[in-house]
């Protein structure tokens, strides 16, 4: 259950919802709010994304959801004016008209990701995103890759991948690969992005690793 609260009073609404595909209903990303429209985006575990307008009353309306993924989201969203990136625990990455609720491209990126997508505007009307996904579904052990995606139509500009391993741990997998979010340097790193990659061998060690961003 997620809860708003508000100056007039509290609106609570369940995550637990009959309109979306999985029972799991929590909420471990971070809502993605727009304070000039007063319009919230909150993508959800049970795989939909909330939308909810906020009036200059502080009258929150109920809730537009939208369908689009085939499992949970865990990871937040980023954006770009109004365009939103979100990716789910199967591996779809997915860019949405915010204004409209409607997809404009979407990639398989293979097996799930908690980590959040970080947006970039390296120049005019240029922009890119940075995305990594884990091995989970794809246990005991497989490549792990963080990618540079053109964010305007979903295509591939670099990858660089580890093998990682996917542990057993009380029965489930504990997901290898790449679990944290991405890091943009800056000042006289700021051609450099940085990633962790987790369980690179059986040991259960991690490598970070720093990739020129333009040249790589």
């Amino acid at each position: 259950m997620f809860l708003i609260c508000l100056k007039k009073g509290n609106l609570s609404h369940s995550g637990i919802d009959n309109f979306a595909k999985i029972g799991w209903g929590a909420f471990d990303s971070n809502p993605l709010i727009d304070a000039n429209s007063g319009t919230i985006f909150w993508p959800s575990e049970n795989g939909l994304i909330y939308k909810f307008t906020i009036d200059s009353n502080k009258i929150v309306h109920p809730p537009l959801k939208f369908k689009y993924f085939r499992y949970g989201i865990e990871s937040s969203m980023a954006a770009k004016g109004k365009y939103g990136f979100v990716s789910d625990n199967s591996g779809t990455v997915m860019c949405i008209d915010l204004k409209e609720m409607k997809p404009i491209w979407n990639i398989d990126n293979l097996d799930d990701s908690d980590a959040s997508i970080v947006f970039e505007t390296e120049e005019k009307n240029h922009w890119a995103i940075y995305i990594g996904n884990e091995v989970d579904k794809r246990a005991p052990k497989s490549e792990s890759s963080f990618k540079k995606i053109n964010a305007v139509n979903g295509s591939e500009i670099w990858k660089v991948s580890r093998e990682c391993y996917g542990t057993e741990l009380h029965g489930k997998t504990n997901s290898g690969g790449i679990l944290s979010t991405p890091v943009l340097g800056k000042h006289k790193g700021k051609n450099i992005v940085y990633t962790i990659f987790s369980r690179v061998d059986e040991k259960n060690r991690a490598e970070l690793v720093a990739v020129n961003k333009r040249e790589h």
